[in-house]
């Protein structure tokens, strides 16, 4: 028989290939796997080749001592390794990531991206914008004009990452809810693992999985207290009911996805709470992170992680709240929206405004808006401590203002008849005649007011010393008006954007607040005439000295509800007549007399040269 040279050798390598598998030889045996794959080009040796190349990497990661570096591949190894022991699934309910950003222009879109990837497929992306400054909202809105299934809101005030993530738990619909961080990443299996829990087991209510620190810059992995990833509270997925059983975020800084994850194990059983050992969820490592209290370098990619002084104070304050609350209490202790917090924190862990005196609301209302107004109720309650209504030609009490108990002053136009938007003041009078103190709202029956009005209000007159005015709705006159309702006059509308404050001679009394004590006396006399708040309000700042501000926000951040009915201004703008002669007779308005309330209040030439225009000498030739 003649001899087969080629296939005689043929055999002798695949011999030797598989005795250098079979020495742990596996940079040899892959080498000899190689050519017999290029000679043959069968796929026979491809699985050989898979488990030479998975040895030489498993080898090599023996190798490294516990302070070099890991690369992020060997994270995602790790997840891949880890498929058979972890229930995973692509479809089922709806589940909702709420993503909340502050200034992070430069990872937001890296962030969406990786959960657009999510091989989960119905899910809804909710981005909440906590009043960011540089160009994330500009991003985010070309991300959502561009993308499906992203929804996008903002906060006009910068409240926290756990107020941003109250807000878009609101504005969610899924029966699910996972977070994320808008300068973080996640695997694109993390909700398909995540959810694989949650339905593997109908008494699951909270997963949770593995995160790791990654450097941004090299891509490398940045070891916690020795270890590469751990189980991590950001990265937390809640049955949507939860919430509804324990409240919301309490709305800190920082840490209080620790309190919510220790609040539940108080409320439920451990089993209720399964945990994901597999790190699906990559946290940057970058100077600004909310962490960075918490961590101090020990090594190039190495860090100890340990409470601040600050978390662990408020852990302890925490505990004991957990312990002395009943169960049933708890959604109305952590309730949203809110201007205090819900328990005593150190400073640096809150950007509420923490009103130290009360906060009382003031409405008018018309019989039909009476739909309106409940809108209007439903979202100022939880900011404020005491709304008083003004029911001006009701019958009757609509019967959802007695919900509110005492947190609710009904007054009716027959036991004050005539007042119309006047009856707004009925409360302020009251109050500065007894010598009290409050935070004074006056708002409309047709407006959508935001979960960050209150706040976003208070901070502002703590800005100015709590010595102006505040309001959404400005208006600048010219220096000699021939009549209030001019197409001269320059308007900054509540329902548009305002880039930064604006000092303005008449703020729209449905989106004005004050402290109470900027006036030293008040006279609802004073407010002669029916339907002319607005201008009678302007008339006696300016001549108090008072400044009056037009805020800064966002457009959109408060809509006209669009109720039925005739406004004030379309029922008097023909009656111009009684307003003109008011605006006349207390002429000169416009830059210059806003100037000279602000000389009068502030001694800091910043805060007058920022709320004037750069340039003002050109109105007076306007005028």
């Amino acid at each position: 028989m003649e001899r087969d040279p080629e296939g005689e050798m043929e055999n002798s390598l695949v011999q030797q290939a598989r005795k250098q598998l079979d020495r742990g030889e596996y940079s040899e045996a892959l080498k000899t796997y190689l050519l017999l794959e290029n000679e043959h080009n069968t796929g026979l040796f491809r699985g050989n080749i898979t488990l030479c190349r998975e040895r030489l990497r498993r080898a090599d990661s023996a190798r490294r001592s516990v302070g070099d570096p890991v690369p992020i591949q060997d994270i995602y190894r790790t997840v891949a390794a880890g498929e058979a022991q972890n229930p995973r699934v692509t479809r089922g309910p709806l589940v909702s990531v709420i993503v909340t950003a502050h200034n992070t222009e430069k990872y937001i879109e890296s962030s969406l991206e990786s959960l657009k990837a999510q091989t989960y497929q119905d899910l809804e992306i909710i981005v909440v914008s906590d009043a960011s400054t540089d160009c994330t909202d500009t991003i985010l809105e070309r991300v959502r004009r561009a993308t499906s299934g992203i929804k996008v809101y903002r906060l006009a005030a910068n409240l926290g990452t756990y107020y941003a993530k109250n807000f878009g738990i609101r504005m969610s619909s899924g029966e699910y809810i996972f977070f994320q961080d808008s300068d973080d990443v996640s695997h694109h299996d993390r909700i398909a693992y995540g959810m694989g829990a949650f339905l593997s087991n109908p008494g699951i209510r909270v997963v949770r999985s593995q995160y790791s620190r990654v450097d941004p810059t090299e891509g490398l992995v940045v070891r916690i207290n020795g270890v590469v990833s751990k189980l991590g509270l950001i990265t937390l997925g809640i049955r949507r009911e939860i919430f509804d059983e324990v409240g919301l975020f309490n709305c800190t800084t920082k840490a209080s996805d620790d309190e919510m994850f220790n609040r539940l194990k108080a409320k439920y059983d451990r089993a209720s709470i399964r945990d994901v050992k597999l790190p699906l969820y990559y946290n940057t490592m970058r100077e600004g992170s909310l962490f960075a209290d918490m961590v101090k370098w020990d090594g190039s990619h190495s860090i100890d992680q340990n409470p601040s002084p600050s978390r662990a104070e408020y852990a302890r304050t925490f505990s004991e709240l957990h312990t002395d609350v009943a169960p049933e209490s708890l959604p109305e202790v952590f309730s949203f929206p809110r201007v205090r917090d819900a328990l005593p924190v150190p400073c640096d862990m809150t950007k509420l405004p923490n009103p130290e005196i009360p906060v009382v609301v003031n409405v008018c209302s018309i019989p039909s808006r009476a739909r309106s107004l409940r809108t209007v109720v439903e979202s100022l309650a939880p900011q404020c401590d005491r709304i008083c209504v003004y029911l001006d030609g009701y019958e009757n009490t609509p019967p959802f203002l007695h919900e509110y108990g005492s947190q609710v002053k009904v007054r009716h136009s027959s036991e004050h008849p005539g007042l119309r938007d006047n009856g707004k003041f009925i409360e302020l009078d009251r109050i500065v005649g007894e010598g009290a103190e409050c935070y004074y709202f006056t708002v409309d029956d047709d407006i959508h007011y935001p979960p960050d009005y209150v706040a976003h209000m208070l901070l502002k007159l703590k800005e100015y010393d709590e010595s102006v005015v505040a309001g959404a709705h400005g208006v600048i006159m010219k220096r000699w008006p021939k009549g209030y309702f001019s197409d001269q006059r320059l308007v900054f509308s509540f329902t548009k954007g305002l880039e930064r404050d604006k000092a303005v001679n008449l703020l729209g009394t449905g989106t004005m607040a004050f402290r109470s004590s900027v006036l030293s006396e008040f006279s609802l006399k004073w407010l002669e005439n029916a339907g002319m708040a607005d201008i009678y309000w302007a008339v006696i700042c300016r001549n108090r000295q008072i400044p009056l501000v037009c805020v800064e926000r966002h457009a959109g951040w408060m809509r006209d509800l669009g109720s039925s009915g005739e406004t004030l201004y379309q029922e008097f703008r023909g009656r111009d007549p009684i307003q003109a002669e008011t605006v006349i007779s207390n002429a000169p308005w416009s830059y210059a007399s806003i100037a000279e309330s602000l000389e009068c209040s502030f001694s800091d030439r910043r805060v007058i040269e920022f709320l004037l225009p750069s340039l003002q000498f050109h109105h007076e030739l306007l005028d």
